[in-house]
């Protein structure tokens, strides 16, 4: 849902309509739900996303990015979030 979230208030046009012509409208239950299932994905799997440096900065710029949209509704860039 985030994802399509991003495309919906970011995403450039390249080739064909806007996307927010054709992409769903989200609540803010289903971001919610999402951003918990993005939460949990890295929780549960520590062996994946903290073995090397590149990807404990992903861990860390991805919580940042879930927080700031739980605290404001809006997707932005994981350095955007973290700043």
């Amino acid at each position: 849902m985030s994802l399509w979230l991003n495309i919906k208030e970011s995403g450039l046009i390249i080739h064909g309509p806007d996307p927010k012509t054709f992409v769903p409208n989200i609540n803010s239950k289903l971001l919610r739900q999402a951003l918990q299932g993005k939460f949990n994905q890295i929780k549960e799997r520590p062996e994946k996303y903290l073995k090397e440096n590149w990807s404990k900065v992903y861990v860390i710029l991805t919580y940042c990015r879930i927080l700031y949209t739980l605290k404001t509704g809006k997707i932005k860039s994981k350095k955007q979030a973290a700043e």
